[in-house]
């Protein structure tokens, strides 16, 4: 039993090290709040992965901000019309 544990453990960090997002999937939907509310408006960040919280994170401050996030890949960006500079 620990064993199993053990090897599930190295898969999970082997996979999320192993990622190319600047950040874990789970830092992705604490970040969002942050990305919406930057003091230029309009920021981008990759993530290891776009999870199901992640994407009802981006629903919930879409109803409250005046934005929208878009979603590419691996690629969060707010707002949606953001070009790369």
């Amino acid at each position: 039993m620990a064993d199993e544990v053990g090897h599930e453990v190295a898969r999970a960090l082997l996979h999320e090290t192993s990622a190319t997002g600047c950040l874990d999937r789970h830092m992705a939907d604490q970040i969002l709040l942050y990305l919406a509310l930057a003091a230029d408006g309009a920021s981008a960040v990759s993530v290891a992965e776009i999870t199901s919280h992640c994407r009802t994170n981006m629903w919930v401050i879409e109803r409250f901000l005046d934005g929208r996030f878009a979603v590419r890949r691996n690629e969060i960006r707010w707002p949606a019309g953001l070009t790369e500079g």
